[in-house]
């Protein structure tokens, strides 16, 4: 028979596996793919970019880190 899609899911809260490392690195990932947006010029400059990084829920210090890494 064919494989089952939803076994590939990533394992819930309290079961066997790591998440909180799982989460981390989704959310490393997803902090760099702003970042790539930011340098894009998506999400505006300055202080409006903070603004609207925060009420996007990114922390946006976190976000500047990854941008000044990607631009070295």
């Amino acid at each position: 028979s064919a494989p089952n899609p939803k076994s590939a899911k990533s394992p819930r809260i309290g079961s066997s596996g790591n998440t909180s490392a799982r989460r981390a690195v989704s959310r490393t990932a997803l902090d760099i793919d702003v970042a790539v947006e930011v340098i894009r010029g998506k999400w505006g400059n300055g202080k409006a970019r903070e603004k609207a990084l925060t009420d996007a829920g990114y922390n946006a210090k976190e976000v500047q880190m990854y941008v000044n890494m990607l631009c070295k």
